[in-house]
C-alpha cells in the first residue's frame, strides 16, 4: 500500500470513528504506528509537490491521533485542512470527499470502520513481520559467529509470536448507542442495566462477609472493574484466583443473549496457569476431604506420572464448569500485551459464540502502556483501566484485577497500626498511580495478619459505584485462613467471616499463598 493510500485511509479511519454515537475506543495506537512508518524529508526544499503534500497530510494525521477519545471532527473544517495540505491534486481531493462522506446508520458506520481498519491491521501485521525478519537476516549475516543460536531462536519466537496474525477479522463494533429518535433502544438499555444489577446478573462470592461489602447486590456486577489492593505477599492472586474460582462454581449462568455460551475468562501475565491450576485443586481437594496436601509432593508425582496432571485438571473444570460455564485459562507476556490485544482475546472469544460475563486478570498494569499518552505522573496506568473499562463495562463483562500497593504503606506498617487495613481504604495507597480509584468501580484491600501464631485475611471495602450505600459496618470482616482449604467457602453453611481477629483459626499459613 502506497503512501498516500496510507494517509487517506487513516485520517478516514479516525473521522469516522469519531462519528459514533458511543465514544469507547479508537484506532489512533494503530495509526500513529503506521504513520511513523512513512519516512519523509521534513526539509520542504528537498520534496516535490507530491511529497510534499503527503507530508503535510502525516501532520495532520498525527495531530489527529493527539486528539482525546471524546474529540468529533467538524466535517468542512477538516475537509478544508485538507485541501491546503494537498496543494490542488483533484484525485487525492475526490479520495478524501468519498471517504469522508457519513454511512447513514451506525451498523453502516461500523461496518466502514471495520473495513478500514482491518486493511490497516494487515498491512501493520506484513510491516511488522518484514521488518523482524530483515533484522534475523541482517544478525544471521553478520553476528553468526557470535550468536546463541538456542538463545536466539526463542527471542525470535517470542517475537514472532508477539505479531502473529489474529484469527478476527471484525474491528471495534458498537455495543451501546441510543437516542431520542431510537426509544426502543434505550428501553433495552435500561433493561439490561436493571439485568445486570438484579440478583440473577450478579455474581455471587464464596464468602458471605465478602459478598454483604457489596451492599444489596451480594455480589460482583457484571459490567464492573474491581481493583484488589494489597502489600507483596499478601494474597492479591490468591484471593483473585478464588474469586474467580467462585464465580464459576456459586452462580448459574444468567444469559443476556440467550443464543450465546457463557464464559469466564482468566487471565494471567505473572503466574503459570498451570501452577493456579495446582493452587485450585490444593485448595478445592482439602476443603473437600479435609487432609493435607503436599505440592511438592504433587509436582513430584505429575513429572513421573504424566497422567496425574490429567488428574488435577479433571478434578478442578468439574468444579468450574458444573453450574453451566465454559472456562479458559490464558497466560500472556505483561511487556507485550497491549490494550488492544486484550480486546482482540474478548473478540475472538465473542466470534466463537461466547458471552463473556467476567474476566480475572492477574496482573493488569504488568502490561505495556502503548497507546496512554497521559503525561502526568501514573497516568498512563489510569488511561489504561479507563480504557479497559470503556470496552468491558457496555458489554457486562465484569474485570478484576489485583494491584499492588505502594511503599507508603510500608510507614503505617512500621508504626504498629492495628488494622492496616482500615488505614489504607480510601486513601489513594496505589501503586504507580494514586487516583486510580477515580477509574474502577469497586475496590477491596487486603492484609495478613498474625496473632498468636495464627493467620487472618482483613479485607476492606474501598470505593463502590452502586446506587445505594451500604452500611458502614459491612465494609470491613476478617477470614481466618483453616488448616485444610486456604480460606473454604462459606456460602452454603455458617459464616466463618469475623469483626475482628483473633477467633479459631489454623495454626499455619498455606504453602500457597
Amino acid at each position: 500500500m502506497d503512501a498516500k493510500l496510507l494517509l487517506v485511509r487513516s485520517i478516514t479511519l479516525l473521522y469516522l470513528e469519531s462519528r459514533r454515537l458511543s465514544q469507547y475506543d479508537n484506532s489512533a495506537v494503530l495509526v500513529r504506528e503506521i504513520v511513523n512508518g512513512i519516512k519523509l524529508s521534513e526539509n520542504a526544499y528537498d520534496l516535490d509537490d507530491n511529497k510534499l503534500s503527503q507530508n503535510e497530510l502525516r501532520k495532520t494525521v498525527l495531530w489527529m491521533v493527539d486528539q482525546p477519545l471524546e474529540h468529533t471532527y467538524d466535517h468542512t473544517g477538516l475537509l478544508q485542512r485538507i485541501r491546503i495540505n494537498i496543494k490542488g491534486d483533484d484525485s487525492l481531493w475526490d479520495s478524501f470527499r468519498l471517504g469522508l462522506t457519513e454511512p447513514g446508520t451506525q451498523e453502516e458506520l461500523e461496518a466502514k470502520i471495520s473495513e478500514i481498519r482491518t486493511e490497516l491491521e494487515s498491512y501493520q501485521q506484513k510491516t511488522r513481520f518484514a521488518s523482524v525478519i530483515k533484522q534475523a537476516q541482517r544478525d544471521c549475516l553478520f553476528n553468526f559467529d557470535n550468536m546463541d543460536v538456542t538463545a536466539y531462536f526463542s527471542e525470535l519466537q517470542n517475537k514472532l509470536d508477539a505479531i502473529k496474525p489474529t484469527t478476527i477479522k471484525a474491528a471495534f463494533e458498537a455495543v451501546t448507542s441510543f437516542g431520542s429518535n431510537n426509544r426502543g433502544a434505550v428501553a433495552d438499555a435500561v433493561q439490561k442495566a436493571v439485568e445486570q444489577s438484579s440478583p440473577e446478573g450478579v455474581l455471587t462470592l464464596g464468602w458471605q462477609g465478602v459478598n454483604r461489602m457489596m451492599g444489596e447486590l451480594k455480589g460482583i456486577r457484571r459490567g464492573d472493574m474491581v481493583v484488589v489492593g494489597a502489600l507483596t505477599n499478601n494474597f492479591k492472586t490468591g484471593f483473585t484466583l478464588s474469586m474467580f474460582r467462585q464465580m464459576c462454581m456459586h452462580n448459574v449462568p444468567y444469559m443476556l443473549d440467550s443464543t450465546k455460551k457463557p464464559l469466564m475468562l482468566h487471565i494471567s501475565t505473572e503466574n503459570s496457569q498451570e501452577d493456579n491450576m495446582i493452587i485450585m485443586y490444593c485448595h478445592l481437594y482439602e476443603d473437600e476431604f479435609q487432609t493435607r496436601v503436599d505440592v511438592d509432593v504433587l509436582k513430584e508425582e505429575a513429572k513421573t506420572n504424566p497422567q496425574r496432571y490429567q488428574e488435577i485438571a479433571d478434578y478442578v473444570m468439574d468444579k468450574l464448569t458444573r453450574t453451566g460455564y465454559n472456562v479458559e485459562f490464558i497466560r500472556l507476556n505483561g511487556p507485550t500485551t497491549t490494550y488492544d490485544k486484550i480486546f482482540q482475546i474478548i473478540k475472538f472469544y465473542e466470534s466463537q459464540g461466547y458471552e463473556i460475563h467476567a474476566i480475572v486478570f492477574d496482573y493488569l498494569n504488568m502490561c505495556s502502556k502503548q497507546g496512554c499518552h497521559a503525561s502526568t505522573i501514573g497516568g498512563d496506568v489510569r488511561e489504561l483501566f479507563r480504557i479497559i473499562r470503556s470496552y468491558t463495562n457496555p458489554k457486562g463483562i465484569a474485570f478484576i484485577t489485583p494491584h499492588q500497593i505502594s511503599s507508603e504503606a510500608y510507614n503505617l506498617l512500621r508504626m504498629n497500626t492495628d488494622d492496616f487495613v482500615k488505614q489504607i481504604a480510601k486513601k489513594g495507597y496505589w501503586d504507580s498511580c494514586k487516583v486510580l480509584q477515580q477509574e474502577v468501580d469497586l475496590e477491596i484491600l487486603l492484609h495478613i495478619e498474625v496473632l498468636y501464631g495464627k493467620s487472618y485475611l482483613t479485607i476492606h471495602r474501598g470505593k463502590h459505584r452502586k446506587p445505594l450505600p451500604t452500611p458502614p459496618e459491612d465494609h470491613y470482616c476478617v477470614l481466618p485462613f483453616a488448616e485444610f482449604g486456604c480460606i473454604p467457602d462459606d456460602i452454603n453453611g455458617a459464616d466463618r467471616s469475623q469483626k475482628k481477629f483473633g477467633s479459631d483459626a489454623p495454626d499455619h499459613t498455606p504453602e500457597w499463598m
